[in-house]
């Protein structure tokens, strides 16, 4: 996700007292006023205008791999939103600057020793909130995070005054960390540590440091520091069902460092994961859990069936983003494949998409209908054919290999040859770009001898040529 910085911020007023000459708070772009605002607000549309239709085959290739982060939101991403909200604007609201007791403990939080709090900054109704959010891999769980954290404001806001007085801080408005495979918890404390310092732009923290390996209270203690210095909105561990318990110390103690450090710093946090992570969380723990994810339990599920609203709806939506030139109309036809071939998957349903116009484009037919969903199912997808089969049919032991057979499926379609040929296409193209921004070649590979596309040839940037080997179906 992009990492953004607000220079000016713009201090909201509001009418709750709580809320009121507390700078941290008030750079967070206040909540939305309605239901309709929040959708309108989550909303991620991919840049589409006609005229990219009469771009020639080699460019217009490209622009269906807008659609991998199209998000359209539904009820359910607005009670995450709803909720985030509440978590992090009653956090900070406890956390205020401006406050005596607070600025006592930030600032003897500078130095190397530890953290302490005093019984009168921290009260004996301090709010804490841990999230969970749950799901089969593609149904846009981290999609729906960076949507929510999207809407909040800009990663990093530079203060420089406040009520004409000088208030020189740089507030982080949330760290989200991806959890590497079978990493442990003092792994997850150096993996926010290490992003702050990718937030900053410069090594602060992370040179505190004196070998590879330091014990856990040391990675938690600067992690502490860290929320404290940057009044830091929200914690996201995403991927959270890499975590290995065993090199965790177990399961209660993973669940109490993170129930600690909220409890202590009042700062929410959010855990993404896999029903693995689920099962992480569900077994004989259960006041533990409970009070893991007090702050909510947001399981993202699969339409059951082709008609239900909200899988029609985001099929009806997608469906408008065509770069062939002849855009067949959506029906309940297209949308019943649609379904058949993702078994509501909707990062399967995308991808299908983008492969059906990317072939229809190549292959000069200029039109997705049935028959071309068809054919690049059978032709493209075949690793996913006994994943979406099981999942149609509620084979349990489908759904319970599920997210290693998604990962699975996914690399072998990425490598394999049945789609190597427009991989290979897509490449010869990026070379000639390549070539002819170096001055070693003529822009006539690809271009037909055009002069006007050979100019929108050497328009290419070594950036976009990244942009687009990253992004090869």
């Amino acid at each position: 996700m992009q990492q953004l910085i607000n220079i000016d911020p713009i201090y909201h007023s509001y009418l709750n007292p709580d809320f009121k000459n507390n700078p941290v708070l008030q750079a967070i772009r206040p909540p939305p006023a309605s239901e309709t605002e929040s959708l309108h607000r989550l909303i991620y549309k991919p840049d589409f205008v006609e005229h990219e239709k009469d771009m020639p085959a080699y460019e217009r290739v490209f622009c269906p791999l807008r659609l991998s982060n199209f998000l359209f939101p539904s009820k359910m991403h607005v009670t995450v939103l709803n909720n985030a909200y509440i978590s992090i604007l009653s956090s900070l609201a406890m956390r205020n600057p401006l406050a005596n007791p607070f600025r006592r403990t930030q600032y003897s939080s500078s130095g190397n020793r530890k953290i302490s709090f005093t019984e009168n900054f921290r009260p004996k109704n301090w709010p804490y909130r841990i999230s969970f959010i749950t799901g089969l891999s593609g149904l846009g769980k981290t999609a729906t995070v960076n949507a929510v954290m999207r809407v909040l404001g800009e990663t990093v806001i530079q203060h420089h005054s406040y009520l004409g007085e000088p208030f020189t801080e740089t507030q982080i408005t949330y760290l989200h960390v991806n959890v590497p495979s079978r990493c442990n918890a003092r792994l997850v404390c150096k993996s926010f540590i290490e992003e702050t310092d990718n937030l900053l732009g410069y090594k602060l923290y992370t040179e505190t440091y004196s070998t590879s390996y330091e014990k856990p209270e040391v990675y938690l203690d600067q992690l502490k520091r860290i929320i404290l210095n940057h009044h830091v909105g929200i914690l996201i561990v995403d991927e959270f069902q890499n975590i290995s318990l065993q090199k965790s110390g177990g399961k209660d103690e993973l669940i109490a460092m993170l129930t600690n450090t909220a409890i202590e710093l009042g700062v929410p946090v959010i855990l993404v994961g896999t029903y693995k992570a689920a099962r992480i969380l569900d077994d004989e723990s259960m006041a533990l859990t409970r009070r893991l994810v007090n702050g909510g339990y947001y399981e993202f599920k699969a339409p059951k069936s082709f008609k239900e609203p909200v899988w029609k709806n985001f099929c009806q939506k997608t469906w408008q983003y065509q770069w062939v030139r002849d855009a067949v109309p959506f029906s309940d036809k297209i949308c019943e494949r649609l379904y058949e071939y993702s078994a509501g998957i909707y990062g399967i349903m995308i991808d299908l998409f983008i492969r059906s116009q990317t072939t229809a484009i190549w292959d000069e037919k200029e039109f997705v209908d049935i028959n071309r969903l068809r054919m690049v199912y059978e032709e493209q997808m075949g690793p996913l054919h006994k994943l979406v089969k099981g999942l149609l049919d509620g084979d349990p032991i489908i759904f319970e290999n599920y997210d290693d057979m998604y990962i699975d499926a996914n690399k072998i379609m990425k490598n394999d040859s049945i789609s190597s040929n427009h991989s290979n296409k897509i490449e010869e193209t990026i070379q000639a770009i390549e070539a002819f921004s170096n001055g070693k070649s003529n822009p006539t590979h690809n271009c037909q001898n055009d002069p006007k596309m050979a100019r929108s040839v050497g328009d290419k940037t070594e950036e976009s040529i990244e942009i687009i080997r990253s992004n090869i179906i």
